[in-house]
């Protein structure tokens, strides 16, 4: 239901209600993302413990660009960088979530 996938996307992304207008344009706009996110992977059957470190990297992401005003080359430097972090077992400083098809489809979202 997605309902219900909204309101635990809200929990997890710890949007609180708002009387600022843009405040609410951008948590509506952050929900539609993730939202969309969970669709893809879903769609893509991707397990529970993938489709969680997906939705973390991009949250992070995001994250660091916004409050970082990072320009957009160094976004996605930055998201290769975390991504291929998850696709390589290196404990403990990495761990191999992905395999190299993931992380193609991953970066096509």
């Amino acid at each position: 239901d997605e309902t219900e996938t909204l309101e635990v996307l809200r929990d997890a992304l710890r949007l609180a209600p708002t009387d600022d207008p843009a405040a609410t344009m951008r948590n509506e706009v952050l929900l539609e993302f993730f939202l969309t996110l969970m669709r893809y992977a879903n769609q893509h059957q991707l397990s529970a413990e993938k489709t969680s470190t997906f939705f973390s990297l991009m949250k992070q992401v995001n994250y660091e660009m916004t409050e970082t005003f990072m320009p957009a080359q160094r976004t996605w430097k930055y998201f290769e960088a975390l991504l291929l972090s998850h696709c390589v077992q290196r404990p403990p400083y990495s761990v191999g979530i992905f395999s190299k098809n993931d992380m193609v489809l991953v970066t096509q979202f």
